[in-house]
């Protein structure tokens, strides 16, 4: 699945060749799914900000849930907001190399070192992952990083859905 921008995308599907599709044709792809993927998806396919608000509130809610159903007993409501806040970010955001901005060429025309022409970032370290929802880099590193994972294969999971949605909405694959 490509990534909007203001005029659209251009996919490339099996013999068809290009097509475009907008943001108003995966938020009306979208609408039959659970509120919080039909977010995501606006939130991540169309760049949509505006959704944000209700987006990260539902996001908690659903952590929280976990996290009573998981017994995780010794975290406080603010580490598992900011903790939800931070796996949800890391979902929806592109990460571009900050040497080539994501052109993944240098000046020259050479591949970029930094990024080894990928023009993808780096992931944020477990220190400043660890810092960012305040805890210890031990505790992050022996209970949080598997929570993070969970989480991640789930936004993994919706972006899969979501997918396969505007691939059958969209264009009746």
């Amino acid at each position: 699945m490509a990534m909007l921008n203001a005029k659209g995308a251009n996919l490339t599907a099996s013999g068809s060749g290009k097509r475009t599709i907008t943001p108003e044709m995966v938020a009306a792809a979208c609408r039959k799914l659970t509120r919080h993927v039909h977010l995501y998806a606006l939130r991540k396919f169309t760049l949509d900000e505006s959704v944000n608000g209700e987006l990260f509130t539902l996001n908690r809610y659903e952590v929280r849930r976990r996290a009573r159903r998981e017994n995780w007993h010794k975290a406080s409501p603010h580490v598992i907001d900011r903790f939800a806040d931070l796996v949800l970010t890391q979902a929806v955001i592109t990460r571009h190399c900050k040497k080539c901005r994501g052109a993944k060429m240098n000046s020259n025309g050479a591949a970029c070192k930094r990024c080894s022409g990928s023009g993808g970032g780096e992931d944020l370290s477990l220190r400043a992952r660890a810092r960012a929802i305040g805890i210890s880099h031990q505790a992050y590193r022996s209970t949080w990083i598997n929570r993070e994972i969970e989480l991640a294969r789930e936004f993994d999971y919706f972006d899969r859905l979501i997918d396969k949605t505007i691939k059958r909405e969209i264009f009746g694959e």
